[in-house]
């Protein structure tokens, strides 16, 4: 090596000393975490295939054929999930009201609803109670199932650092409103 050069091995001529990147390969994905809250096999199954398929994340899927059993899954603090799937019409409950039975088990769950029916007013109503995305099932077969689930996730994401940005603004307001105490205090 020259007088006066850097090392600057694994990075291209020209490059400065700038780390290189890692290659994307190398990243493994991200596990996703998921609850099925559906009573058809072939409906949870098809939903599971699916997002196994997608290869962007490393899955666990716990499969609850019933709102109840759900509802257990969901009380259990042990039990961390990314994404609640959520069909819209089960043995022990349906609509909004299973919804909401899900969201009052864990009020920050990441839902997105599935349902068979063709309702936009339904879609909308389950947006305004607390879903992050509605997807019918007959577009498990194309790509939008996937890309919502992505979405969702996103929205969800961006939506916790949001209020957690919050909380910190928050925080340091009242850091500085208990300096500005303190001075007063001690400077009389």
């Amino acid at each position: 090596m020259q007088a006066g050069t850097e090392s600057t091995a694994g990075t291209p001529p020209g490059r400065g000393s700038w780390p290189p990147l890692p290659p994307k390969h190398s990243r493994s994905p991200q596990t996703l975490r998921t609850l099925i809250v559906e009573d058809n096999a072939g409906d949870a199954l098809l939903v599971e295939d699916k997002l196994r398929r997608a290869a962007r994340w490393s899955l666990t899927v716990q499969v609850a054929e019933t709102l109840r059993a759900a509802e257990d899954v969901l009380a259990s603090d042990e039990e961390q999930l990314d994404l609640v799937l959520l069909d819209m019409r089960l043995p022990d409950g349906d609509g909004l009201d299973a919804l909401a039975r899900i969201l009052a088990a864990r009020p920050n769950a990441t839902v997105v609803v599935l349902t068979g029916l063709d309702d936009d007013s339904l879609a909308r109503a389950c947006l305004e109670a607390g879903a992050v995305d509605y997807i019918r099932k007959s577009a498990l077969l194309g790509r939008d199932f996937v890309r919502t689930v992505d979405y969702a996730l996103a929205r969800s994401k961006n939506t916790r650092l949001k209020a957690e940005l919050e909380s910190v603004r928050r925080l340091a307001a009242l850091g500085e409103v208990a300096a500005g105490v303190a001075h007063e205090i001690n400077n009389p």
